[in-house]
């Protein structure tokens, strides 16, 4: 059975000020201490012990010389478990150094678009947030370590997996953040310039205390149920720019379109019809920000409805809260229109559910090539 423990990778806390009637975000980074973490390393001679890692090299080859830095606290723990440790690796980011490496040789040729910059952010998060917290979990299912040292948003990630053969979960927390917050802020008040900030902070530190997973502070536990919904989010995202659908589904969408035409794939969303009632289509409408119901009239030349997000994943600024309205015209198959939002408008792209059309909107690199694609259908 494998105890794992959720570790902060590194502490940075952002400070928000206004300068010049502008708000203005510093990031300080300040020192840590993890007693409890020294503790168990002192108890671990003999055991087998997995740490969130691809290997024991501290940096990944990324294209044209540029390298990335594993993150020091796992490397410590490395250094000084190796000689006494069974050591197995947990992390696998091969694909993600790929997708790294495609986007910059784009980027050094010139030939990216604002789509191939949306597709590898998309493939980022992804990775990142996603697929690692499958991949750590499969990897301590196969080698059973006695002990895992990981990254505590992926250990929280484990405890929602109800991974068998793991014992115990527990996180570290920030116990004096606040206090740190507070002093970051009285010097930043107080002192005349960078110079005397930066020498002030070095004074100051995190301490970090271990939870069990199932007695966390909840304030802790509401930040990492946020980041859990993001994943619904950008999980949304990958499936879309992969698979051409936002998830596995149970029939084709009756409709489906975009309310982004500057890089279609981003806003593109599928809408059900449910039910009729009076000439007045119900149903619901899955997009990346989340899920929302709608209503409103679908004829041959014209669709108007109001659709109102009943989810909110929480990403691209969230969902708006209150109506939005869609009016569009037909033209051909397909309905072109605004949407509004209050006194706001955008546009968007509407047409009866087509593999084509669909590999058209998700496709499509910005507007321009969207609208001359569909009128050439």
């Amino acid at each position: 059975m494998t105890q794992i423990y959720g570790l902060f990778e590194r502490t940075k806390i952002d400070i928000k000020r206004s300068r010049f009637l502008f708000p203005v975000t510093h990031q300080y980074i300040v020192k840590e201490n993890h007693p409890e973490l020294e503790n168990i390393l002192e108890r671990t001679k003999g055991l087998k012990v997995g740490i969130e890692l691809e290997g024991p090299s501290k940096k990944l080859k990324l294209e044209d010389n540029i390298t990335a830095e594993d993150p020091e606290i796992y490397t410590t723990i490395l250094e000084r478990l190796e000689p006494k440790n069974e050591i197995c690796y947990l992390d696998d980011i091969s694909s993600l150094v790929d997708a790294a490496n495609e986007y910059a040789r784009k980027v050094m040729s010139g030939e990216y678009t604002f789509r191939d910059q949306f597709s590898w952010k998309v493939k980022q998060q992804y990775e990142v947030r996603i697929k690692r917290s499958k991949t750590i979990a499969k990897t301590i299912k196969e080698e059973q370590p006695d002990i895992a040292f990981i990254g505590a948003a992926h250990a929280w990630d484990l405890k929602q997996m109800g991974l068998d053969g793991v014992e115990e979960i527990f996180i570290e927390v920030p116990e004096n953040r606040d206090e740190v917050i507070a002093a970051i802020r009285s010097i930043y008040m107080n002192s005349s310039n960078e110079g005397d900030i930066n020498k002030k902070l070095q004074g100051l530190e995190i301490v970090y205390k271990f939870y069990h997973s199932n007695d966390m502070p909840s304030l802790l536990i509401d930040d990492y149920e946020k980041l859990r919904k993001q994943n619904f989010g950008y999980q949304r995202l990958y499936n879309t720019i992969t698979e051409g659908t936002l998830e596995k589904r149970k029939r084709n969408p009756d409709y489906i379109g975009t309310w982004d035409i500057n890089i279609p794939a981003r806003g593109f969303f599928e809408l059900y019809v449910e039910r009729e009632k009076e000439g007045i289509a119900i149903g619901r409408i899955l997009d990346c920000i989340g899920n929302s119901k709608f209503e409103g009239i679908f004829n041959q030349n014209t669709v108007k409805f109001i659709k109102r997000y009943t989810d909110d994943f929480g990403i691209m600024g969230g969902a708006i809260k209150g109506p939005i309205e869609y009016e569009g015209h037909g033209l051909k198959e397909v309905f072109i229109g605004n949407y509004s939002i209050g006194i706001s408008l955008g546009g968007f792209i509407l047409s009866k559910y087509s593999p084509k059309i669909q590999d058209i909107i998700i496709g499509a690199k910005d507007s321009e090539e969207i609208l001359k694609l569909l009128h050439n259908i």
